[in-house]
């Protein structure tokens, strides 16, 4: 792993739109920079409501407080002058503060901006990762792209494949920390997460599971989806609270709490399927070397169909042809909300298949170059 001299400052800048997916990447970032790194982070937040169901132990009250030895700041529109980091994160073009561009304008020191991206596996990202973009205000804005190994990677903290492989060959371990979710996992069940975005094609898809010849065990956490879910149930949704229950045929279903991100990826870890959404938790879902689906976060004119291509070509090609195709087939059936039904059925025949190339694939993330390391090289370079 690359280092940064110790003790750089940084200020990392966040706006929480909405699935806290923004406020995820850069929780996870600025954790692994203080603790791995020796940093000095002060993360800006506009939303630490949001933020404290990631991080329980936030107090939204506050407007300066230190959790995990990085400093924690609410992001006000009535900006206060403060002098500015070595290295400036905008998360996904938040658009840091005018007054704060100016300091950074003024002050006595060289300093990084950066704006981190979001994720793309699009092969004409690896052009435009890392190049200056010139300011109004004669600064140099760099866009640092994540997501393939040639441009700035994922997060992947040091020890993280290691851990997740001690806990996968530990089922005390595993059934222990389900149990703290109210969880007991099925004899002979297929144990499901169910993390995504609202669905309307859930109905189909539940109603093939529960015809299935194999029983199904299916976490769902409290998200959009609970919406169809009570739909499909018809049952009121203020009903489908964690700890809720249900059991028909080959089909159980249980609504689980909102977790950490350090216990999500235990939650990862536990399952024998992972259907995702979002960016922050399909990249944590990748390490866990189980079978999955990316619920991409939809975008006009379908362009998030192309990004989940472009990830697909690169994830795919130690499979077979069929196993590649039914893999397409329910990934796009699902993000696109129809024919659940035949293209999960197709989909199904190949996860043994699918489950010794997860592992690999997790195996594989060992040898990538990961964001921190980028993130070095392209400091070292730009201070030389």
């Amino acid at each position: 792993m690359g280092k940064f001299p110790p003790h750089t400052k940084w200020d990392i800048f966040c706006s929480v739109i909405d699935n806290y997916g923004d406020i995820g990447v850069c929780w996870r970032l600025a954790r692994q920079l203080a603790h791995e790194q020796n940093q000095c982070v002060r993360l800006w937040v506009d939303d630490l409501y949001s933020f404290q169901k990631l991080c329980p132990v936030i107090n939204p009250q506050l407007t300066e407080q230190t959790i995990a030895a990085i400093e924690i700041r609410q992001w006000h529109k009535q900006w206060q002058s403060i002098e500015p980091a070595d290295i400036v994160i905008e998360a996904f073009a938040c658009n840091i503060p005018t007054a704060y561009q100016q300091a950074m304008q003024t002050a006595n020191k060289a300093i990084l901006w950066l704006n981190l991206e979001y994720l793309t596996y699009e092969k004409w990202s690896i052009d435009f990762h890392a190049l200056p973009s010139p300011q109004t205000n004669q600064l140099n804005k760099y866009f640092f792209f994540t997501g393939l190994e040639e441009t700035g990677s994922v997060i992947r903290e040091s020890h993280l494949l290691e851990q997740a492989e001690h806990f996968q060959n530990n089922p005390h371990l595993q059934q222990q920390f389900l149990s703290q979710l109210g969880v007991t996992k099925q004899p002979d069940h297929y144990l499901m997460l169910l993390f995504s975005y609202a669905n309307h094609g859930l109905a189909e898809w539940l109603d093939t599971l529960q015809k299935s010849d194999k029983p199904y065990q299916l976490l769902i956490p409290q998200t959009p989806l609970l919406n169809n879910l009570a739909d499909y149930l018809n049952i009121d949704r203020s009903l489908l609270i964690a700890g809720y229950q249900y059991q028909q045929d080959a089909l159980s279903i249980q609504i689980i709490p909102f977790v950490t991100q350090q216990d999500f990826d235990k939650l990862l870890w536990c399952t024998d399927y992972n259907l995702i959404r979002g960016e922050d938790s399909f990249v944590r879902a990748q390490y866990a070397g189980k079978p999955m689906l990316w619920h991409i976060y939809p975008q006009q004119e379908n362009a998030h169909l192309t990004k989940l291509q472009a990830f697909l070509d690169y994830y795919l090609t130690d499979l077979s042809a069929e196993a590649q195709q039914a893999t397409i087939d329910w990934w796009f059936a699902w993000n696109n909300q129809q024919n659940l039904t035949d293209s999960w059925l197709n989909y199904q025949q190949h996860l043994p298949q699918l489950e010794k190339q997860a592992i690999n694939w997790a195996k594989k993330q060992k040898t990538v170059t990961d964001l921190i390391t980028k993130l070095a090289k392209l400091y070292k370079n730009w201070l030389s």
